[in-house]
């Protein structure tokens, strides 16, 4: 076996040592340029008229089962919430797939629940879903049970007075 000297020893752990650099450095540029071909994340977007207590990151659910999340939320120049949803896979959503705005439980945190239609086009990335329901409020569902309490009551005393005429006829 031939030994080295000491400056020969040296000289080859520097070659070894430059090209594993270098083998790296192209390593990464090659996987960068790999990156950059590969699909970008999928987008949609919809167009709420309110959007109450959904955050960003919330998320994006397709039949119960977590697609994506809420990136951001803007409001627009026609006072519409303009929401952004993020896919990491691009689902294949008919063109009349719905986004509703639902709360998980009674008092739980929002999210959006896609219901796809039958439509045979599907959309694509960067377009926006033409058909949402707004969120669904507590208190607007209450005000509206007192509502309609408040009208059936005013209903009875009309009848009762209705009636009560009608007696004092007889």
């Amino acid at each position: 076996m031939r030994k080295f000297s000491k400056e020969q020893q040296e000289l080859i752990v520097g070659i070894v040592t430059l090209v594993f650099i270098s083998l790296l450095f192209v390593g990464v540029l090659l996987w960068r340029l790999r990156c950059d071909f590969l699909p970008k994340e999928f987008v949609l977007y919809a167009n709420f008229k309110k959007s109450d207590g959904l955050l960003d990151n919330a998320v994006v659910r397709l039949a119960g089962l977590p697609v994506g999340k809420v990136v951001s939320q803007e409001l627009t120049s026609a006072y519409m919430v303009r929401i952004k949803m993020e896919f990491d896979k691009m689902p294949l959503l008919s063109t009349d797939t719905v986004a509703v705005i639902e709360t998980d439980g009674m008092m739980g945190p929002k999210y959006i629940e896609l219901v796809p239609g039958a439509e045979e086009d599907f959309l694509q990335n960067g377009e926006s879903l033409s058909y949402v329901q707004d969120a669904i409020l507590l208190d607007d569902i209450m005000a509206q049970a007192v509502a309609y309490m408040d009208s059936k009551a005013q209903e009875r005393k009309e009848c009762e007075a209705l009636r009560k005429g009608l007696n004092e006829r007889k």
